[in-house]
């Protein structure tokens, strides 16, 4: 009975296994992820395809994530995007930013503002996008809010 619960399970995982094209490899440092390898499976053959690297502050928030992709013809990783995140008494902000090859250097594309209201109850989100005329960023459209009623949560008030 056991063996054939044995043979069940290896089949299974062999099943669940043959069609995943994509493998992932995490390093940690002081138990964060520092950097995140993703492989394509090529035949039997892994690939390089997208390497992600953290950095945290001392209060182990996350401060930044860059992705890189990798240039099969050059060999290289490559720069792509990063993610920027600074944190305030009243919540956070996230910049995104694109890698130019031109001037070896991230260009500003969006930034978003989330601000939290205890007295309210709410979180508030304001988007904006990186205008290349004024050099800044500009709102796009209204902030969203969205509140939080603990009602919801089951005996919780």
């Amino acid at each position: 009975m056991l063996l054939s619960i044995f043979a069940a399970a290896v089949m299974a995982f062999n099943l669940n296994t043959a069609d995943v094209k994509f493998y992932h490899n995490m390093e940690q440092e002081s138990d964060r992820v520092s950097t995140t390898t993703v492989y394509e499976k090529t035949g039997n053959l892994l690939k390089n395809k997208v390497k992600t690297k953290c950095t945290y502050d001392e209060a182990h928030r996350l401060i930044s994530k860059e992705t890189l992709r990798w240039n099969a013809a050059s060999q290289k990783w490559e720069y792509s995007y990063r993610y920027e995140f600074s944190y305030s008494d009243k919540g956070y902000t996230i910049l995104y930013a694109l890698w130019n090859k031109k001037t070896e250097q991230y260009v500003p594309v969006q930034k978003t503002e989330c601000e939290n209201s205890i007295i309210d109850n709410a979180l508030t989100v304001t988007t904006y996008r990186w205008n290349n005329q004024s050099n800044n960023y500009e709102a796009v459209g209204a902030p969203t809010q969205m509140r939080q009623d603990y009602s919801l949560y089951a005996g919780i008030k």
